[in-house]
């Protein structure tokens, strides 16, 4: 199953979620003694509108319960209130605007595209009404900021470069997130191939594995030096060997030790063919009797084919060894009575003469 998009917008929300939490801790560690002190040296307006400040923050950072939308707007419209509660007093001359952008990228970063286009606009009219206030005289500044305050041409730069750098900042963070969210789309998505490509490598080797150590015959594999990389448990049944103790006898268990020379030459016969692009013999068949591990001799039928990597390259042999000791006792049962009929017979043929 393909990781969708709605999943990777979830793990998107996810983020923002921890982002936020984080983000109010951080400010509320941070701005703890700063807001103490600036309540403790400024005027009365300001000792009172700081730790009411300090007391939203505190309460939308314990209300974890709340709905992650809500949180960002309560957020967003705090840090426009500062903003805005800044540029009333100061005009022209206060930092009010950087927290206004920084209002508008938190809803942007925290909120998405629609909730930061809405602070822009929230933002836009703080500035334009408050301007519209103060060159009206309907809004008492500062002393220190009224001589610039009243010039109309200031508002006008003022909120000009405040829409500018809100903008292009809000722009780029909006790409961001987005690159963030087909980035997370991506590997999800490859994660969950991965996945799912070895859990179906699992589930087929598991299934070879079952097949292999519930047959009677038994299934190996070596390199091209002969050497055992895989032997199936039911070699402890034909030769009495566990299949542990198989493999560290090696390649002597499946064959006589004096046939594991011509198996060598067939094998490299069968290689020089390969490489020359003669063609080669699917599968080999050899009949060769093994001692059992009790001391018996047992009967056993090999069929040897290459092992091939993807490429088609031989990189090792697959076999099978059946035991067919049965089958030739029972062959030399049949040639016993063939050979006993037709004795008779001749015996009968003379007799009559």
């Amino acid at each position: 199953m393909a990781f969708s998009i709605t999943d990777a917008k979830e793990n998107l929300h996810q983020w923002r979620v921890a982002l936020l939490q984080r983000l109010l801790l951080v400010v509320l560690v941070v701005g703890a003694p700063v807001l103490g002190y600036a309540a403790f040296t400024a005027g009365s307006d300001f000792a009172l509108v700081e730790p009411m400040i300090f007391a939203g923050l505190l309460a939308l950072w314990a209300a974890r319960s709340l709905p992650h939308q809500i949180r960002v707007m309560l957020l967003v419209a705090l840090v426009l209130f500062v903003g805005g509660y800044i540029v009333s007093r100061y005009g022209v001359v206060s930092g009010g605007r950087l927290y206004l952008s920084a209002g508008v990228l938190l809803a942007g970063i925290l909120g998405g595209t629609l909730a930061g286009v809405l602070s822009f606009i929230c933002a836009s009219l703080i500035l334009l009404l408050t301007g519209y206030l103060a060159l009206s005289g309907q809004l008492q500044l500062e002393p220190e900021a009224m001589e610039l305050s009243a010039l109309g041409s200031w508002w006008v730069w003022y909120y000009l470069s405040f829409a500018a750098y809100t903008i292009t900042s809000l722009a780029s963070v909006l790409f961001l997130l987005n690159r963030l969210q087909a980035l997370l789309l991506t590997l999800e998505d490859n994660h969950f191939q991965r996945e799912e490509a070895l859990n179906a490598e699992l589930a087929s080797k598991q299934k070879y594995q079952l097949l292999a150590e519930n047959v009677t015959d038994v299934i190996w594999t070596t390199d091209l030096n002969f050497r055992l990389t895989y032997i199936s448990p039911s070699v402890e049944k034909m030769r009495g060997y566990t299949a542990e103790e198989a493999m560290n006898i090696g390649f002597s268990v499946l064959a006589a030790r004096e046939e594991i020379d011509r198996w060598a030459e067939i094998l490299s016969s069968e290689l020089a063919d390969e490489v020359a692009g003669r063609p080669v013999s699917e599968t080999r068949r050899l009949d060769t009797q093994l001692r059992h591990k009790d001391g018996h001799l047992v009967d056993v039928e090999l069929l040897v084919s290459f092992l091939r990597d993807p490429e088609g390259k031989p990189v090792g042999l697959l076999g099978i060894s059946r035991d067919i000791t049965e089958r030739k006792q029972l062959e030399v049962a049949m040639n016993s009575v063939l050979r006993g009929t037709q004795q008779n017979r001749r015996g009968g043929f003379f007799d009559s003469l």
